[in-house]
């Protein structure tokens, strides 16, 4: 979602030494100067006439909606942007333009533009469209933040692939050798269109160059007519903390969630995509959530949640034959799947039976060289009876090692994967809720592992029941499908997988891998928060100081607990018991007592360890991961978290304080082996 401040003044990201322009559609008039709040211009006409120069800033005033299409002219310079913004009180200002226009907001061959918080509705083909029609030109700067963007509808009902959608860049064959440069699109909501894309951008297709540093963070899109959230023809290209949902309301053809075409030197990340289908004419393409198409090359794919689409949960598709400019390029080199969780993939029977996951390759002498799968869990319930893991037609070239490993599949149908023999699957975790696994493996069918085994093929991989946490969930959320999705200490899965190399710092919930003696097979480590924290014993250190919980060896009720080096004392060792509800009693080991509110107060100060109280609020613990290994500790009495003072020496007391996010308040939990 995007919020707006209450008082915005005019603030751009980059300096600004140009000149301040207001628009007021109350109680403006076009035929002031514009450059105060008192003399403000009134009319997007009156924008449209002028041309801006570096620094200077168009700022729209808040709770005002504007009418007519919006296609400023001029450009800016390096660190000194044209910005489009808001000023004042109030809702975002809107600009109406109505689908009788093309384009709600156009920029045209510029660069050096910022628009933010901006409310855009309209356009009959885009909401926001940046174009550039020049040829073997670097079309530089551009960014979008704090935006929402809606109701971009054909007046004729057509449905353009590529250059149409909310957000969308275009080149493709119009700007020869041409490319785009520095695109920011940021905390944007786009929803509703029936044209292609929520958030698009596209390179030129007539070069052998890319787009670069193409950066599409905390957006949201929703309920589009094709793609969610696509970049195309790109180099240096992060897809961060986004969602998509309800893509393909109105295409003709082939949907996704996010897709990523011709583009070098990728990461998704973070991100969920969920009810992808293509729903006007009952095609059965794509429809998945996540898609590396053709032309990909050093692509990293992790810590992502695709769940609830028609066709596949995630595919990676080898280089089909090309069209001059990438004719070199048939080979997939470097692409990576980890720590992701697919479910509830493969729901519609159109779908052509992808499968969760699909691997393939296309024209004469297509190939995968370093294509690894690992650390990823499957939920396969599907309406048919597709392979949970479809890769009956990849081929595989070079030197870099291809995988498969480290995998959980649990699945309601029998069928595990259909693949070709030479991408190495091995050490992964197979369950089928009804019996014996079957697999392909080239022409041969196998009706149990063991048999593929007996052909020497897949000999570390085994069969067991998980134990996920809740392997039915059937909800939205990275922190759900984390908590669903997690294996209890005893799943055959902990300490099962194998170091395939470039493992990671991180897995999907945040948890420092590995936990304990070996890394876990799936998307999670065991010894993470919620339901997997083990009922071993933690040393617990603090991100700043890097100092340890300790009770000093005191047996006392109301005894403190101080910071103090790392020691193999018990007096640092402690146990967290699950209470149900993600809450903890956390006991020392030296002395048995509970980490404990024994004041029984709200306000800043001590925690001490007092003797089990029967399950009191006072005692009882929220842990809360906040990534990359660390966590909060939180009373459940207070509501207030545990807090170190900042402690860089021996003896400082821990106390509980307001909840600030600071390093003084983040915890590692480290297993005591």
């Amino acid at each position: 979602m995007v919020f707006s401040l209450l008082f915005t003044f005019p603030i751009s990201a980059f300096a600004a030494t140009g000149t301040n322009y207001y628009v007021d559609s109350v109680n403006g008039n076009d035929n002031n100067n514009g450059t105060s709040t008192s003399t403000a211009w009134k009319t997007v006409t009156k924008i449209n006439s002028k041309t801006f120069l570096a620094g200077d800033q168009i700022l729209f005033k808040k709770g005002c909606t504007f009418s007519g299409a919006l296609a400023p002219k001029g450009s800016g310079a390096s660190g000194n942007h044209i910005n489009l913004g808001a000023y004042g009180t109030g809702s975002l200002p809107i600009i109406s333009a109505g689908t009788s226009v093309q384009y709600a907001l156009l920029l045209n061959n510029q660069d050096y533009w910022t628009i933010d918080s901006l409310e855009i509705t309209g356009g009959n083909l885009c909401g926001i469209a940046v174009r550039g029609n020049k040829t073997n030109y670097n079309y530089t700067g551009y960014t979008i933040t704090n935006c929402v963007v809606h109701g971009c509808y054909s007046s004729t009902g057509d449905f353009t692939y590529r250059s149409t959608g909310l957000i969308n860049f275009y080149l493709w064959d119009q700007a020869p050798g041409s490319q785009w440069n520095n695109v920011d699109i940021e905390n944007c909501t786009v929803y509703d269109t029936t044209q292609f894309n929520g958030i698009g951008v596209w390179g030129s297709t007539k070069t052998a160059n890319r787009s670069s540093n193409i950066t599409i963070k905390n957006c949201v899109s929703h309920d589009t007519g094709g793609v969610g959230i696509q970049e195309c023809i790109g180099s240096n290209v992060l897809v961060q903390n986004c969602l998509v949902y309800n893509a393909g309301t109105s295409a003709t053809y082939a949907c996704t969630g996010f897709e990523l075409w011709r583009s070098n030197n990728a990461t998704w990340q973070f991100n969920e995509a969920y009810n992808i289908k293509v729903t006007r004419s009952g095609q059965g393409n794509d429809n998945g959530c996540f898609d590396i198409d053709y032309y990909n090359n050093d692509v990293t794919v992790q810590y992502n949640y695709g769940h609830d689409a028609a066709g596949y949960g995630m595919a990676v598709l080898a280089n089909q034959d090309g069209d001059g400019y990438y004719d070199s390029d048939k080979i997939a080199n470097n692409i990576t799947v980890r720590y992701n969780i697919f479910a509830y993939n493969d729901q519609w029977s159109n779908s052509a039976g992808f499968g969760n996951l699909f691997l393939s390759v296309g024209g004469n002498g297509s190939s995968f060289n370093g294509l690894n799968v690992y650390n990823n869990t499957f939920y396969h319930n599907p309406v048919g009876t597709p392979w949970a893991i479809n890769a009956s037609g990849t081929k595989f070239s070079g030197s870099n090692p291809n995988s498969f490993k480290n995998n959980i599949i649990y699945s309601t149908i029998p069928y595990m994967y259909g693949i070709s023999g030479n991408i190495g699957v091995n050490n992964n975790l197979y369950y089928y809720t009804n019996g014996a696994a079957q697999f392909d493996v080239g022409s041969t069918h196998y009706n149990s592992l063991t048999a593929v085994r007996s052909s020497g093929y897949d000999a570390n991989s085994k069969e067991g029941n998980p134990l996920l946490s809740n392997p039915t969930f059937h909800g939205t959320g990275l922190l759900g499908a984390a908590t669903a999705f997690t294996p209890s200490n005893s799943s055959p899965a902990v300490n099962a997988g194998t170091n395939v190399g470039n493992m990671g710092s991180r897995d999907f919930k945040g948890n420092a891998i590995p936990q304990g003696v070996a890394y876990d097979m799936g998307a999670i480590e065991t010894n993470g928060s919620g339901g997997g924290i083990g009922t071993g014993y933690y040393k617990i250190k603090n991100q700043y100081g890097g100092l340890y919980f300790d009770n000093y060896g005191s047996t006392l009720d109301g005894a403190p607990i101080y910071t103090y080096t790392s020691s193999g004392s018990y007096n640092q060792q402690w146990q967290f018991v699950s209470l149900g509800s993600g809450y903890y009693k956390i006991i020392n080991r030296a002395s048995g007592k509970v980490l404990d509110n024994s004041s029984l107060t709200t306000d800043n100060g001590a925690i001490t360890q007092y003797a089990d109280n029967g399950g009191g609020n006072s005692q009882q613990w929220s842990v809360v991961s906040l990534g990359g290994g660390s966590y909060k500790i939180i009373s459940r009495y207070s509501g207030k978290a545990m807090d170190s003072n900042w402690a860089t020496t021996n003896g400082v007391a821990v106390t509980q304080w307001g909840d600030t996010g600071s390093a003084s308040q983040q915890w590692v939990l480290e297993a005591v082996q």
